[in-house]
């Protein structure tokens, strides 16, 4: 059983390789592929191999995108909550994976040492251990978003409520200016503010 399962598309497999590597270098028994024997049933060790996995990587790219393989390995490691996410190449993934973070290794050249390998590093490291991974390996708040947007949408709404209220470009005369709102203006204190008559205009002039 491997600590990890690498998905991805063969046309990646250069740059995958890099990955490879750095996370055996770091101690991490890692199944790809090309770990296949010349003999062995192909589609059935690669459901073998992810179903023992500890967990998951899934490298993205528009040809991984456009893959029906990798899509179908994405969806298992994100059913058995061992799914993590990188991008070789800008591309957006496929429907329901947006929610979650990835990392950005579309510029990386095998630097062990980079903070976007050791992201991905500790979100491995915090599945094995049974954890939610965080920060850029890890997911998205949705909680935090769903908080944010409620606020930006009330404080929207109260700004538009005091900026009627103020009579900001004329909003209020407008509306309070219809006749099947008179009375409701009224019983609000929101009288529309009569516009001077020419008298009026004429008087002040010459005050």
């Amino acid at each position: 059983m491997a600590d990890v399962f690498v998905s991805y598309k063969r046309s990646d497999a250069d740059k995958v390789e890099r990955l490879v590597t750095g996370l055996r270098n770091a101690g991490l028994s890692v199944w790809w592929d090309h770990d296949i024997p010349p003999d062995a049933p192909w589609e059935e060790t690669i459901a073998c191999e992810l179903e023992s996995a500890g967990a998951a990587i899934v490298i993205w790219s528009p040809a991984a995108v456009a893959s029906d393989n990798v899509r179908a390995e994405a969806r298992k490691a994100r059913q058995d909550g061992k799914l993590l996410q990188a991008f070789m190449a800008p591309c957006e993934p496929p429907l329901f994976f947006g929610e979650r973070q990835g990392v950005d290794l579309a510029s990386w050249r095998g630097d062990e040492a980079d903070p976007r390998f050791v992201a991905i590093l500790a979100g491995i490291r915090a599945i094995l251990a049974g954890k939610r991974p965080h920060g850029a390996a890890g997911y998205k708040s949705r909680k935090r978003s769903v908080i944010w947007t409620a606020l930006i949408a009330v404080t929207t709404s109260i700004a538009a409520i005091l900026g009627f209220i103020a009579n900001l470009g004329g909003a209020r005369d407008e509306v309070c200016g219809l006749s099947a709102l008179v009375a409701s203006c009224e019983a609000a204190g929101l009288t529309r503010v009569a516009a001077p008559v020419a008298e009026d205009v004429a008087a002040a002039e010459y005050t």
